[in-house]
């Protein structure tokens, strides 16, 4: 499976990968919304990797809201928000049906820990009694995420 995901990914770096007929079968289907002017030149679309994670034209076509305000939380993307649910002092997960854990996608998590991963473990505790938000990016949407908080990547997995 890997080694087909690996190559897919490859194809589609590949200018054979995004066609004008394929473009113009996007363009059709206003779920892309690629006729509002959003999005950067169709010349920039050489392969489909590139236009799956187009640029916007201009970074005003998703405005920041409240960008001076700490306690307003943004969404990162296109994304449509799944739910908030709080993490406790142990890092777990409060959701209301503490036996299921959250659902992200076919995983289940219980801890923030199991969302970190085993090399990020140094920022375990991190987020004890913080707030956990989950959004859906679907297909459709435009693929590019921005920070909507203060701060810095300083790792990732």
């Amino acid at each position: 499976m890997r080694f087909f995901a690996d190559a897919w990914g490859r194809y589609l770096d590949t200018p054979e990968s995004f066609t004008d007929a394929t473009y113009q079968q996007f363009l059709a289907d206003p779920n892309f919304r690629l006729a509002t002017g959003d999005y950067e030149s169709r010349a920039a679309w050489n392969n489909f990797n590139r236009f799956f994670s187009r640029y916007l034209v201009d970074p005003s076509k998703r405005p920041v809201a409240s960008p001076t305000d700490m306690t307003v939380v943004v969404s990162p993307a296109d994304s449509v928000p799944q739910g908030v649910w709080p993490i406790d002092k142990n890092g777990n997960i409060q959701v209301e049906n503490a036996e299921e854990g959250l659902r992200v996608k076919n995983t289940r998590y219980f801890n923030v820990n199991d969302l970190l991963g085993p090399n990020l473990q140094q920022y375990s505790g991190a987020f004890d009694n913080g707030v956990l938000t989950h959004t859906f990016l679907n297909v459709f949407d435009y693929h590019r995420y921005h920070f909507a908080v203060g701060g810095m990547i300083t790792a990732s997995d």
